[in-house]
């Protein structure tokens, strides 16, 4: 890719070990990502034997010696350096194989949650009891119902396809005719799927929608959008499949 790396991992051979292990549909994790080369071999693999094998890489943001040739280049980070190489390698892809090929691929950071509850740390220095006290109330003031911010629904939603076992490989379905009025997903991931909207406040209409056409799926909701009528027609229809954000 341009940028010298001593001790290199070569791509050759990073495709050599897995074609033969490695299947279609298979999912490759490398959690010492370095500069990329597992996902580049990945790539071509794909591309030379027609395979579909995903990969997730794992690369802490080691930041990169100011006189190594990557750095001058405009690289910080390792972890810039790969995601760098990953596009290069796709954009490549296309040029080679002279058709319009999805090369594309999701940057993940790991950063605090979104929902409040998880954001508390007992203090060493307090007793047991002041620390359940302490937690009884952080999650007394977490539980109140929040507006998210537009500009973290992606986010929000990931986060919430991560806990709720859909994982990070998931699709989301735009339900605009069914649901009018609100904005309803299908997130689907892992075999599947659940019912998924954030507004904070839910249309009557679509609320008699999801309870009679809907019970047997996972509801995922805003805490705001359930005044006491709505939670009980809900609950009473979806019983544990209701979860509330």
């Amino acid at each position: 890719m341009g940028i010298h790396f001593e001790n290199p991992k070569p791509v050759e051979v990073a495709k050599r070990l897995m074609t033969g292990v490695v299947g279609n549909g298979d999912l490759v994790l490398d959690f010492f990502a370095g500069s990329g080369t597992a996902g580049q071999a990945i790539m071509e693999m794909n591309s030379e034997s027609h395979k579909d094998v995903r990969f997730i890489l794992v690369q802490i943001p080691e930041r990169i010696n100011e006189k190594h040739s990557a750095y001058k280049a405009g690289h910080k980070t390792i972890a810039e350096l790969c995601i760098d190489r990953l596009e290069k390698a796709g954009r490549r892809r296309i040029e080679d194989s002279g058709s319009i090929l999805d090369v594309g691929f999701r940057v993940y950071r790991l950063t605090e949650s979104y929902f409040p509850e998880n954001h508390f740390e007992f203090d060493p220095s307090k007793s047991e009891k002041e620390n359940v006290a302490a937690l009884r109330k952080h999650l007394e003031t977490a539980s109140q119902p929040r507006i998210f911010d537009k500009n973290e629904i992606a986010d929000i939603i990931t986060e919430i396809s991560l806990k709720n076992g859909y994982g990070l490989f998931y699709t989301l379905e735009h339900m605009k005719r069914r649901f009018p009025g609100n904005t309803v997903y299908r997130l689907s991931g892992n075999g599947k799927g659940a019912l998924l909207c954030l507004d904070v406040e839910l249309q009557e209409k679509n609320v008699r929608i999801l309870a009679e056409r809907y019970p047997e799926d996972q509801l995922i909701l805003s805490r705001r959008a359930l005044c006491t009528a709505k939670n009980w027609t809900l609950r009473n229809a979806f019983g544990d499949n209701l979860r509330t954000v």
